[in-house]
């Protein structure tokens, strides 16, 4: 019995470190609490609206200006080791989006990694970048008015590279992917404290299930495992 409540304890350990620090899906049709949302940049506006292509599925839409973008943020504290960030999106035409996480570290400079999402005219696709440098591009050109696509973006603890990939949301067919270094060190960048999205163009842009995790590495969950060996172990 006492074994048994030992793995029981250790199944909900291991489930904890895996749980997300921020899901938002809209549903309650109010951004402002659970989780709070603030506007970080006002020109453009936001609102919760009905999902055009399901009615029964609330969504964030937002818009900026042709100058300038609307964004809304919300406070996190997560490891940058290991992240992972995964947002739905969509758009009514020609846009320029960034998706951001900001360090919570107090210096001027504080790590940060983005990602601009631009459909134009003349070009389209994903730059990563950290702070104002770009560091990788995925070039692609999918119809944005009708697909919802996901964009996930991850910290692998083993190789220290970081992974962006867009697929489409519906079917889960990988339209674009990279990998790169990032060009600073995770492991004493502090947290990430801000989850950011931006709007730019008067073309609406909409959010939808933005989920950030923390995976705990293989070492963690090799030390876990060799000590709820040894309290077994001490039980026999």
């Amino acid at each position: 019995m006492k074994n048994r409540m030992i793995l029981v304890i250790a199944a909900i350990c291991f489930v904890q470190q895996a749980t997300a620090d921020l899901i938002e899906t809209f549903q309650d049709g109010d951004y402002t609490h659970n989780p709070v949302w603030f506007v970080s940049n006002s020109p453009g506006s936001d609102e919760i609206r009905a999902d055009q292509q399901d009615p029964n599925n609330l969504v964030l839409a937002m818009h900026g200006t042709n100058t300038a973008h609307h964004r809304l943020a919300t406070e996190v504290t997560t490891s940058w080791v290991g992240f992972q960030l995964s947002v739905d999106f969509r758009a009514d035409g020609n846009h320029n989006t960034d998706f951001q996480l900001l360090s919570n570290l107090p210096n001027d400079t504080p790590p940060s990694l983005s990602m601009r999402w631009t459909r134009a005219d003349d070009a389209s696709g994903l730059v990563l970048r950290n702070g104002g440098v770009d560091i990788s591009s995925i070039a692609f050109d999918i119809d944005i008015t009708n697909t919802w696509t996901t964009l996930s973006v991850w910290h692998d603890v083993e190789t220290d590279l970081v992974s962006v990939r867009v697929t489409d949301a519906l079917t889960g067919l990988v339209l674009g992917s990279s990998t790169v270094s990032f060009g600073f060190d995770f492991s004493t960048a502090g947290d990430i404290g801000f989850v950011s999205l931006g709007a730019e163009e008067t073309s609406w842009q909409y959010f939808d299930n933005i989920q950030l995790t923390t995976v705990p590495s293989p070492g963690t969950l090799t030390g876990f495992a060799l000590c709820c060996g040894c309290l077994l172990n001490r039980r026999r």
